[in-house]
């Protein structure tokens, strides 16, 4: 239907059957122009060039992307709210590592050696690797998101099931423990038996370590278990006791 701007026009629409019988239907139409309306789209200042190098900084906290960080260019969210770095989000993938840097503004000169940057996912902290030149804590990570400067000065935990200080443990052929860390994570983990370094195997899903009396190491009566386990900030864990056990069959 061809109609003027802004002028009405009744469009009328019949339809008859074999019989002759008749219905119509009219339908008012109006060709009105509206207005057109122009959206300013906000230029966000924090726009990635994909081919080129980013920095920002917000307080005490910046980001460096290097060029061809990512795959595409994109407006960046990026704020510092309660200590809290707020980096966009990980539905925008990275192609390399990028820099965070942090300065502390917070701790004290006695706690630097304790802290590192966290990245914080469902309010559950990861480690990241970080370095620190005087009052600077420096990461390099490939996943935007939300990451903090956290302190860690808690001890790696060590357990065992059920005590063994002072049992025969003839009839075991392996002894097991419980190890975590709840913060940074455990770096390390070492086993001694009268002073001898043992093996231990780890399992990731269930955390305990397991040594096998297949190993050989153990002596004939008595034998002085020690475990050390050392969290990614030099917090560290000592776990003794004493157990029997008998060679002979």
């Amino acid at each position: 239907v061809n109609l003027l701007p802004n002028l009405s026009a009744q469009y009328r629409i019949e339809v008859s059957d074999f019989f002759g019988n008749l219905t119509s239907i009219s339908i008012p139409i109006v060709n009105e122009i509206l207005p057109v309306v122009v959206v300013n789209v906000p230029v966000s200042k924090y726009l990635v060039k994909a081919k080129n190098e980013s920095n920002f900084s917000k307080e005490n906290m910046s980001v460096f992307f290097p060029a061809n960080t990512f795959y595409e260019d994109f407006n960046l969210n990026f704020d510092v709210k309660n200590d809290t770095l707020l980096l966009h989000s990980d539905i925008v993938p990275a192609h390399s590592n990028f820099t965070i840097e942090i300065e502390n503004q917070k701790f004290s000169e006695a706690q630097r050696d304790k802290l590192f940057i966290a990245s914080i996912n469902r309010n559950k902290l990861g480690y990241n690797r970080t370095h620190r030149k005087d009052s600077i804590f420096t990461t390099y990570v490939k996943t935007l998101g939300k990451y903090a400067l956290v302190l860690d000065n808690i001890p790696p935990k060590i357990s065992i099931a059920k005590s063994i200080e002072g049992k025969w443990l003839s009839d075991k052929k392996f002894i097991q423990l419980t190890i975590s860390d709840d913060l940074s994570g455990i770096k390390s983990y070492n086993g001694y038996l009268n002073g001898k370094w043992i093996l231990f195997e780890y399992d990731n899903k269930t955390k305990k370590i397991t040594h096998n009396f297949s190993d050989g190491i153990v002596a004939e009566g008595a034998n002085d278990l020690k475990i050390i386990v050392e969290d990614n900030l030099g917090n560290s864990t000592i776990f003794e006791t004493r157990f029997f056990r008998s060679q002979k069959n």
